[in-house]
């Protein structure tokens, strides 16, 4: 959901279609990472497990973007947009940011402490780490992530609509299983979740070329 909020975000305002307006594709860049914030911050406030709260918010923003973009495809964008989604160029951006966090958590405390988090919150907070802090700008890191993919997807595909990225989390789940990452969290690293992301999508695109259903 937060990849296809960015896909219609941008083109749309009111039903009026947007192709060079600066300050709205700044917002559409941020509206994944402020509904990622506004998870955690909801979680916080009322406990429950943060996946309840994202499930909870995916289905709403999907179906509320359907309604309000009436399902339709938009395709009115500059010539420079399209090559950000051609040849080698998304690849790119995967491997600059896949390194880019590997070493984050690698070789910074807050890399680290987000790892740590994920094996024992309580540990954590005994230990000095601000736990509030580390979360609210994982979330954060993880919505502008999902944004630019949108924004990648969308010059991949040459057009944008509500429903481009649905079931888009299950493959993301998959890569991280796949690339060893534990699902409680505390064990894992993003070398592996990055060769689970490339394995998966070979793995599709081996399924698209012998004519076999991807299910």
């Amino acid at each position: 959901s937060l990849a296809l909020q960015k896909g219609t975000t941008r083109p749309t305002v009111n039903g009026a279609l947007i192709t060079d307006s600066l300050p709205l594709s700044t917002l559409g860049r941020w509206i994944p990472a402020l509904r990622q914030w506004d998870d955690r911050m909801s979680a916080r406030r009322v406990p429950r497990p943060p996946i309840l709260t994202t499930l909870a918010t995916l289905l709403l923003f999907r179906y509320g973007v359907s309604i309000l973009t009436h399902s339709k495809s938009f395709d009115a964008f500059p010539d420079g947009f399209y090559r950000m989604g051609q040849g080698w160029t998304p690849f790119l951006f995967f491997a600059v940011i896949a390194a880019l966090f590997a070493l984050t958590t690698l070789r910074t405390r807050s890399g680290r402490w987000a790892i740590a988090l994920g094996g024992g919150e309580q540990a954590g907070r005994l230990s000095g780490i601000s736990i509030e802090a580390v979360k609210r700008w994982t979330y954060l890191l993880s919505g502008l992530c999902a944004g630019l993919t949108g924004l990648l997807t969308m010059a991949f595909n040459n057009h944008a609509q509500s429903d481009m990225g649905t079931g888009a989390e299950l493959d993301a789940i998959a890569a991280c299983v796949v690339g060893g990452v534990r699902i409680t969290g505390g064990d894992g690293s993003i070398f592996g979740v990055a060769l689970g992301a490339i394995l998966i999508a070979l793995l599709q695109n081996a399924l698209v070329l012998t004519h076999r259903p991807k299910d």
